[in-house]
Formats: structure tokens, sequence, C-alpha cells
């Protein structure tokens, strides 16, 4: 049955549960640019695509690609790319934020259908006008009718069964399988399902079909369901993307490749913006929440994108500053009485000045920042987006700035002004941060949050709090976007406004 739906009809759909949404502001402005377009892949279930934990898989007729494309700008979607996955030309994945709930709402988009394995989609086939034409409407949304998603169900999940690993990974998602087969299946379905493949997949015979159907249907052997699936491989050699050769080599170097990215990142997610990673500082004196918001974007980009997070006020130490580290806490530890008389002298003229251990130790951090600093640009350079709970910069006297004053030019300052110079020029050495977020709260407030900490080592004195605020200023970064966020309102409000600047700046 062909089904063609008109734009009208999808706008008054469209009014539905999802209008006020994301998703149903981009089904209404498709509807209003005469975009032609589906959810292909059968079953669509709307709360599990607006809360993030699902993904709609759109094919859009490539004759629609720049309107489409158009769309999604205006509605701030932004392209991602999965590093370890092969390119497949036609196939792009995009994410926007979901105002209401702060998730990220993920379109699988295709402007042809590619199919295949998780490793690497090999056959391109020629559905697209099937899918288009034969639609209805669920929850707003143009979806694939039952007898024309279940060829594509099927031919999907057979492929898979003809390479070992798939068959491996299949078996743990056999009842899942099973039970979104079932919901396909419709009275009468070998009938409509024969003449459908006979007119848009002619290579297939309706036999080797329903033989597929009634294997994946029932609980057939791996054997049968492998030999089943060489079959169908075999008719669909015509849609094949890459020759047998290639296409082992593609595999093989795609399981090399995630392998590699488990054993050094973990199993994380993986994907990257299209635009390039960033660099994103949070930057703000103590009980600001700058740590919190940090965390909280990390939790929430790190699902879909490889994110990390470092402490630069802290840094780790650097090759060589590692050993005069682990002496300088020995000796904090042996003797707490000698921090304080290394940390300052007297001048001839009765002045406290920073002595030569005190200089040393702020040359030593500088280091170590400035090789944190260059290790996190190159990952952002290389598409991860790195966040950084506070960042250095050569403003003396500014928060997680230079702690030395250099001598006036033509001055000599000896030993100790060299030090000075030094530390002024490894922190002018750091590249700045892409985006700031300055992290604002009244000092009232950060007062009373501090009496509230749960955090082990971050405990001040009211007195310290007050003082910090009154007197400490924070950084300026050139050339970089800087955003303030006032932290005091509700944390949902704060969250929710700070992803919503995050995500236009990305």
């Amino acid at each position: 049955m062909v089904t063609v739906l008109d734009p009208t009809d999808r706008a008054a759909e469209s009014t539905g549960t999802a209008a006020n949404s994301l998703l149903g502001q981009l089904a209404k402005r498709l509807d209003a640019e005469g975009v032609r377009y589906c959810h292909w892949k059968g079953s669509f279930h709307l709360e599990r695509v607006l809360t993030g934990e699902g993904d709609l898989d759109l094919l859009v007729d490539r004759r629609d690609v720049s309107r489409f494309e158009q769309v999604l700008g205006a509605l701030e979607f932004k392209r991602a790319v999965d590093p370890l996955q092969p390119h497949t030309p036609s196939v792009f994945h995009y994410y926007g934020l979901e105002p209401a709930t702060g998730s990220l709402l993920h379109l699988h988009v295709y402007y042809r259908i590619v199919t295949g394995e998780n490793l690497l989609e090999n056959y391109c086939l020629p559905l697209e006008e099937l899918a288009l034409r034969n639609v209805r409407l669920v929850d707003g949304m143009p979806v694939t009718q039952t007898d024309a998603a279940l060829i594509f169900f099927v031919i999907r999940f057979m492929i898979k069964y003809a390479a070992l690993v798939e068959m491996l990974l299949m078996r743990a998602a056999k009842e899942s399988l099973q039970t979104r087969l079932a919901s396909l299946l419709a009275d009468g379905w070998e009938g409509s399902n024969a003449k459908l493949l006979e007119e848009c997949l002619p290579p297939v015979p309706p036999a080797l079909f329903r033989e597929c159907v009634q294997a994946l249907r029932g609980d057939a052997p791996g054997l049968r369901r492998f030999l089943l699936a060489r079959r169908l491989r075999r008719h669909l050699r015509p849609y094949r993307r890459y020759s047998a050769l290639t296409e082992a080599y593609l595999r093989a170097r795609a399981v090399l490749k995630r392998g590699l990215c488990r054993l050094l990142h973990g199993s994380g997610s993986r994907k990257d913006l299209a635009a390039g990673g960033a660099v994103i500082a949070f930057i703000g004196l103590d009980a600001s929440g700058k740590s919190t918001l940090a965390r909280e974007t990390r939790s929430w980009l790190g699902t879909v994108f490889r994110v990390d997070r470092h402490h630069l006020g802290k840094p780790p130490s650097a090759w060589l500053t590692l050993l005069p580290n682990l002496a300088r806490r020995l000796v904090a530890w042996l003797a707490p009485h000698l921090r304080m008389s290394a940390r300052q002298g007297t001048s001839e003229g009765g002045a406290k000045r920073a002595g030569l251990l005190y200089r040393l130790r702020m040359v030593m951090l500088a280091w170590d920042r400035r090789a944190l600093a260059g290790r996190l640009h190159c990952k952002a350079a290389n598409g991860w987006i790195v966040l950084c709970d506070r960042y250095p910069s050569a403003e003396v006297g500014a928060i997680d700035g230079a702690s030395l004053e250099p001598p006036p030019p033509g001055v000599r300052g000896g030993l100790g002004g060299y030090l000075a110079q030094l530390e002024n020029r490894l922190y002018r050495q750091i590249a700045p941060p892409d985006i700031v977020i300055r992290v604002v709260a009244p000092a009232g407030v950060a007062v009373e949050r501090n009496r509230h900490r749960r955090e082990p080592g971050k405990e001040k004195s009211d007195n310290y709090i007050a003082f910090n605020h009154r007197h400490v200023r924070l950084p300026s970064f050139k050339g970089a976007h800087t955003v303030e966020v006032n932290t005091n309102r509700s944390r949902a409000e704060t969250v929710q406004d700070l992803r919503s600047i995050v995500w236009q700046l990305l």
C-alpha cells in the first residue's frame, strides 16, 4: 500500500505531544519547507528520542538536502563524526539541544539507504522511494509503513549474521530483535512484501526473504542464520560498496582502531563535532560553583562526545619538575614550619618580598601548567572537548595567574628578577582557551555555600572566602569567547542556562 502525506496533514499532526519540543519545531519547519523525509527504521518512540536515549533515523530526499540542512542550521543542530567509523557518504549524525530537558537530540540522517554491519556499512540499497512513499504519522513524525519497514529490518539484521563477530553481538539482543520483528509482522505480510520486493529489490527472491523472516522469528540455529545470511549477501552483491578484499581490510582496520581506542581511553563515547574540538575554561572565585558546573558539563556532553576534564590550578608534575616537587612535599611534611619562611624574605628597607624558594616553586608551577595546557590544546585540536577547572594567565595577581612581578625594563633584578621574568614568559606561552565561562556569585552566597561543602581539602574559613571575593580578580583572555554565568539561583536554572550557552559557542 502506498500512502503519500500532504504537508498540511503533517502540520496538523505535528501539533501533538512534541509540538513545543525541538523535534516538534523540526517537523514543523521541514513541512513548511516541503522537505520529503521519514523515520525509516520502523518503530518510533517519541519519549526515548526526546530524552536523548534513542536516535531518530531520518531518510531525506536528496533533492531536498539543501533546504533540510538550512532548517537544521536554523535550529542550531551540529554535525558530529565518529573518528573510528569508516566514512560513509550520504550518512551523517546531527545533534541538537532540547531546551526543556537539556538533553541532546540525535538525528541519524540518510540521503541514501546505506546499511550493513555495525563495523562497516557495505550495501547501498535503492529503496529510498519505497521508504518515502510508504509512510504513516506517529506523534507527528512520518514513519515508514510496516510492510516496507519489514523489508528494511530483515535485510539489515540478516546481513549482520554473515559475520562471526556480528553474530556474537546479536546474541545479546536476540529477545529485543524478536519483539521488534513481531511488531512489524501483520496479517498477509507475505503477499504484500513479495510484491514490494519484486518492484524495488528484484535480486532478492521472495522465498529467500520468507526464510530469513522465519529464521529471525523463531529459534533457528546460528549455523542456519549464518548460511541464510551468506545467501542473502550473494543476492545483494550488485549493491555492494566494496569488493570482498577491501571489505575485509576495512573491517579489520575498524576492529583494531576500536580496540586501541578502548585500551587508551576506555569504553566511553567517541564522537567529535565536525566543527572541531574546543578548550572550555571555567574560571571563578572560591565557592562560586565553577567546579560543579565543569562536572555537570562533562556528564552532559560526555554521553555523546569525547570529553576530557582537568584542573589547571593544580597540574600534575612534568618530567622536569617531578623530583623537585616530590622533594618540596617531603620537606613540607617533615618541617612544616619552614614553609612560610621559604615564601618571603625581607628587603633592606624592611619591605617583604618573595623568597628564592618561593620563586622557584612558582616557576615550577608555571612550567607544569604550561605542559598540561599544551597537552590539552593538542587534544582539542584532534576533536576533543576539553573542560578546564581554572585556567592560568600571565596577569600578575589574577587568580591562577603569574605570582611574581618582573623587574622594570633596564633594572637588573638578579636571580630573583630572572625567575620572575621566566615565570611570566612561561605563562605567556600558554595558548588562551577557546571559550571562557566566568562563574560569579555574591560573596554572601559563596560564604554560605562554603559552609556546606562536602569535598575534602576544600574547607575554607568564612573570612578567607569573603576576602577572596573582595580583593581577588579574575583574569581576562584576549580572543576567547567569554560569557558570565551567575550561580545565584537554583542549580537547575543555572545548568539549563549553561548548556544553552555552551551549545551555542561550540
